[in-house]
């Protein structure tokens, strides 16, 4: 398989993965902020029990709201912003 381009975050462990996967097709991989994962804000880095300890009410609303989502809904929605994402910054590598 031949690859002309390698996407990915600008954090540094998506970076490093582009890296590995860019360096068997002799390119070098092109960081974009736009691709960063989701950012979890005081409960980035956290585990969850810590989470549900220090946030009881946030932690039991996002399980609320996430057990009435279907998979499918989540995966459609999930493909939804990567597809928003890339044509965002496909548009400006034109």
């Amino acid at each position: 398989m031949s690859l002309d381009n390698i996407y990915c975050s600008d954090l540094e462990r998506a970076q490093q993965t582009a890296t590995i996967i860019a360096s068997a097709h002799q390119i070098v991989p092109t960081a974009i902020v736009e691709l960063r994962e989701m950012n979890m804000g005081a409960w980035e880095g956290k585990l969850f029990s810590e989470i549900r300890a220090q946030y009881p009410q946030e932690f039991k609303k996002r399980g609320e709201n996430i057990a009435h989502i279907t998979v499918l809904q989540r995966e459609k929605a999930f493909l939804t912003v990567i597809i928003e994402r890339f044509q965002y910054f496909a548009k400006d590598s034109k």
